[in-house]
């Protein structure tokens, strides 16, 4: 039997523009390209990203919207279309009150497809807008991240009902379910890493990055206090692979803990040896952030805060108790 193979293409600028006139015939104000296509890098099978910049919008609709879109527009111009779906009210206020914003990223050094401007009446310039209206409160969202990847953590430092077995009267572990217990472990233990820092870069007020490298993070998060470095140096150097940035034994679970063949190189011993480390440095991560939130003025009892902090306890107290790799007293 005969497979046929698809022929990925190669987004150009005419694609775009096709995809923005459907975007103009649902009423889009504005329509801005950012991405690969914007900066000549596209490659086979890259995505054409949009913003579309609406009058008004009902946040509560907004993706539905945005799928709706999506695939109108993908359909259009032949290619993938992915579309950021905003409105006036809330471009101009992230554009240029949040700083750390997607918005205010892309506003940098996006290239305008179509404009027009506002229908008279047709703006609630002074609407709740839907997403985070500071640097703080986009910093809270994006503990939210935090808290959820912590708590996936401490799930996996606890050993599995099915990962020992007694032979001869002795108990030993199932090497290969101890292994994806420590795969899961390392890839919420770097995500939470991952997660706090860009926390404290919005905090910071840094232009929003779509990264996952730890080594770029870092770079604009500088500097970090103290405990949160000493928690981090020992994953500078990278024994997985050797010839990547620095951290990468950090940023490679993103992709090594859902396809283990994605990541050979990741014997049991290192992954036992990094599951340790990262498991600390999650939790300083997390702790050191939700400390500076805190001491910017965030409400201890709001939901996010509250949530992250009794996360972060959990997590310590787990590490403490016992050893995250035999998973014993955790």
């Amino acid at each position: 039997m005969t497979v046929r193979e698809e022929t990925l293409t190669v987004p150009t600028r005419e694609n775009a523009d096709t995809a923005a006139a459907v975007l103009a015939g649902e009423g889009a104000a504005t329509v801005l390209l950012h991405g690969s296509v914007a900066t000549g890098t596209a490659r086979a099978g890259s995505d054409i990203d949009l913003v579309a910049v609406f009058d008004d919008i009902d946040y509560a609709e907004r993706y539905p919207r945005r799928w709706r879109l999506e695939a109108k527009c993908s359909a259009a111009a032949g290619v993938p279309v992915e579309v950021h779906v905003t409105d006036w009210p809330e471009w101009r206020h992230r554009t240029c009150d949040v700083g750390s914003s997607f918005e205010a990223s892309v506003a940098r050094h996006a290239q305008t497809l179509l404009e027009r401007e506002p229908q008279p009446g047709t703006v609630r310039w002074d609407k709740e807008i839907g997403m985070p209206d500071s640097n703080l409160a986009e910093a809270i969202q994006r503990m939210s991240d935090v808290c959820q990847s912590l708590g996936g953590m401490i799930r996996a430092c606890r050993l599995d009902d099915h990962e020992t077995r007694t032979v001869d009267g002795h108990t030993e572990a199932i090497v290969a379910v101890q292994q994806r217990r420590l795969r899961a472990l390392c890839a919420d233990a770097s995500m939470t890493i991952e997660n706090a820092l860009k926390a404290w870069n919005a905090l910071k007020g840094a232009p929003s990055q779509r990264t996952h490298s730890i080594a770029k993070l870092l770079h604009k998060a500088r500097p970090l206090p103290e405990t949160l470095e000493q928690a981090l140096a020992p994953l500078h150097a990278n024994t997985i692979r050797p010839s990547r940035e620095p951290y990468d034994d950090v940023s490679s679970w993103r992709i090594g803990g859902t396809y283990p063949s994605a990541l050979p190189q990741a014997t049991p011993e290192t992954t036992a040896r990094l599951a340790r480390l990262l498991a600390r440095a999650a939790v300083v991560s997390a702790d050191v952030t939700l400390e500076r939130l805190l001491g910017e003025g965030a409400d201890p009892d709001d939901e996010t805060a509250a949530a992250c902090s009794a996360e972060t306890r959990r997590a310590r107290s787990v590490l403490a108790a016992g050893d995250v790799v035999t998973g014993a007293g955790a």
